[in-house]
């Protein structure tokens, strides 16, 4: 069986629901402390279709997922997002404010004044269709701009905001696996979706697994245990074989530019 596809994502499912996983938002996991609670996160990237295919899996199966949408022309379709809720799932807001508003404007108060008036009127826009109180950085591999940095001069929290999921979760007891490159060790190939060395138990050996069949099996022997956030890109996810292929083969070539990036800094 292929990895990435829809019917291995509903095993996934089938396997955390099986060995007692409760399935959480974000809201509720950064204030309950169980030790068998999982996040599962959708980073939102580009077609949106895909995420609502998700999202209907997750709605059958009766749990609940967090959404994290940009508010670009790609991520944003006002249709789906509205489907999404409705379905009873998180949203979030994906923001990427400072890397947009640095391809207008230099380095200066121009620009964070620019990019903190951008994230208002994006979070405004989408509590149109939820009460957004969880945010999430979107980090471009294309430019050095981190959209975190403009937390140095802002304080989200005034925004009405509870959670920044890279900023206000204690990773040194939560195992974070992203699909970030399509793999989940992509380390050499994610260059901002990730958690310092110094506090996220995904840096360890013991965790470094290439597909998703090695976690089903991690999580079915118990090598995986206690809290989990799976950061899941509905893009990379579908059971069409022309879609399926065209994923593989554009992530095998961003995959090879951003190691070109990475090693030059």
């Amino acid at each position: 069986m292929a990895d990435f596809t829809l019917k291995l994502f509903r095993r996934l499912l089938d396997v955390l629901k099986e060995n007692g996983y409760e399935f959480q938002t974000f809201e509720k996991f950064i204030i309950n402390n169980n030790v068998s609670a999982v996040v599962l996160r959708h980073d939102v990237d580009k077609y949106p279709l895909r995420a609502l295919k998700m999202a209907e899996i997750e709605y059958d199966f009766g749990l609940k997922a967090s959404y994290h949408v940009r508010a670009d022309k790609v991520s944003n379709n006002p249709e789906i997002i509205r489907k999404v809720v409705e379905m009873g799932h998180e949203l979030a807001y994906h923001y990427d404010d400072l890397s947009r508003m640095a391809k207008a404007y230099p380095p200066g108060d121009e620009r964070l004044k620019s990019a903190i008036n951008s994230f208002r009127k994006n979070l405004d826009y989408l509590r149109r269709f939820y009460p957004i109180k969880v945010i999430s950085m979107h980090g471009d591999p294309w430019q050095s701009i981190d959209n975190r940095d403009l937390w140095h001069y802002f304080n989200y929290k005034s925004e009405g905001v509870i959670c920044e999921v890279y900023l206000d979760i204690d990773y040194s007891s939560v195992l974070y696996l992203t699909d970030t490159g399509r793999r989940w060790n992509g380390s050499a190939t994610n260059i901002r979706d990730k958690i310092p060395m110094d506090k996220g138990m995904v840096h360890g050996a013991e965790y470094n697994y290439r597909t998703t069949r090695e976690i089903i099996s991690a999580i079915k022997s118990g090598k995986i245990k206690g809290r989990i956030i799976l950061n899941i890109h509905p893009q990379r996810w579908t059971g069409a074989p022309l879609p399926w292929l065209k994923e593989l083969v554009w992530q095998n070539i961003k995959n090879a530019v951003k190691v070109i990036i990475s090693a030059s800094k």
